[in-house]
């Protein structure tokens, strides 16, 4: 008797040690920071490579490069396929090896048109039905935030602050841009949209959102791919920054200045969240360029910046999920600005910041808290079964003694 009590204690004992190892949301993120030349724009790190681009003003209109390196601590060389080409960037970011989609000129060409690139910089393919005389894409690209496979390529041409979207003739690629066709949904969009968000698991539910002031700001919300909206009221005109949509909590997390989250929840109530802001972005000039939707936590990386007196830029991370908003890192002190993000690996992503005057900055972020999650999910189960066991052998014991007496 005495024997199975001991081997139930120690059971219990190993299955608390590894439940208390699990994740959680405020778990520490350690950073890593690389110089990389003057004014490179560092938008796209993964197994392949690392890419950037580059401003020429040696002559007018004003030309981007294309870069290449084999990782941070490499050489930046040109990629000469094109004359001169720029990538098109989403308002979060994209998945671990996503394609990467650049809109400019090979060389020898007349018309511009949209490419997806390896992060080696090799041109996979050339989007169909793309070409144009303009230099200025009249396309946007949205990632699915839960496949990296899947992107859509939407015709958007410039608006005021923002873009008239067509939810007509979609371009979806479901194989990393190798192959695409062509859908469209029923409705239309608001005028001058400045972002637009599928719902991954049902492509009919949007949301779109515009932050300058004009005929309106905030988000809209439509269910039935476009053909009706409803306005969800941020509060504040002028003030907003970003919203993302976790599709495993159900919750729509919209940024702005102050309330710093507003959260529509899966019923589409909407509400202030109250709880840890950022310790100084009701203070001073703080943005957000970028958001992160993370699958391993179930969770939403906010990363917040501001300016300090000195010019320099400092910041802080958050991780929201389900009602909880942590802070989980501190961004370091950088000179320059806060320009693009995106995932390079399941629990790794990094910030980029670029400077005219001196080298810019890359900050690499690694979430300790995906090893530890693995561990558990991977013992937990057999654990949980002996657990069991040994509680029903012990009840048995504990009756047959109870019965002997």
């Amino acid at each position: 008797m005495r024997k199975f009590i001991n081997i139930f204690i120690v059971c219990i004992f190993l299955f608390s040690s590894l439940c208390a190892g699990a994740p959680v949301l405020g778990a520490p993120i350690q950073p890593e920071i690389f110089e990389v030349p003057k004014g490179v724009y560092v938008f796209r790190i993964d197994k392949d490579g690392v890419l950037g681009y580059q401003y020429d003003d040696s002559m007018p209109p004003q030309k981007t490069h294309l870069l290449k390196s084999k990782n941070l601590t490499s050489k930046f060389t040109p990629i000469d396929t094109f004359e001169y080409a720029s990538p098109i960037m989403s308002t979060f970011a994209h998945l671990p090896n996503a394609p990467v989609f650049v809109y400019g000129r090979i060389k020898g060409k007349e018309k511009f048109a949209i490419y997806v690139l390896r992060g080696n910089g090799e041109i996979v393919n050339e989007v169909p039905g793309t070409g144009s005389s303009s230099p200025d894409p009249p396309f946007i690209v949205v990632p699915d935030i839960l496949s990296s496979s899947k992107c859509f390529v939407i015709r958007a041409s410039q608006q005021g602050a923002g873009y008239l979207v067509s939810l007509q003739k979609i371009l979806l690629t479901k194989d990393g841009g190798k192959s695409f066709r062509e859908i469209s949904l029923p409705g239309k969009t608001p005028e001058d949209v400045e972002g637009i968000l599928f719902n991954p698991e049902n492509m009919r539910e949007l949301w779109v959102w515009r932050s300058s002031m004009g005929n309106w700001g905030g988000v809209k919300h439509s269910t039935d791919g476009g053909i009706s909206w409803q306005y969800i009221n941020t509060g504040v005109e002028g003030n907003f920054y970003r919203c993302m949509y976790n599709p495993i909590t159900k919750e729509l997390v919209i940024l702005q200045k102050n309330p710093f989250l507003i959260i529509v929840n899966n019923k589409g109530k909407s509400y202030n969240f109250k709880g840890n802001f950022p310790s100084k972005v009701s203070k001073v000039h703080s943005y957000m360029r970028v958001l992160f939707f993370d699958k391993e936590t179930k969770s939403i990386i906010i990363p917040v910046f501001w300016y300090e007196d000195s010019g320099k830029i400092i910041g802080e991370i958050y991780s929201y999920s389900n009602g909880n908003c942590e802070k989980i890192a501190d961004a370091p002190e950088v000179e320059g600005e806060a320009v693009h993000g995106g995932f390079i690996s399941s629990n790794t992503f990094f910030l980029s910041f670029v400077n005219f005057k001196g080298n810019g900055k890359v900050i690499v972020y690694t979430l300790n808290k995906t090893e530890i999650f693995s561990k558990f999910k991977t013992f937990s189960l057999p654990l949980l079964i002996v657990l069991i066991l040994c509680i029903l052998m012990f009840w048995k014991l504990l009756r047959k003694n109870l019965k002997a007496k």
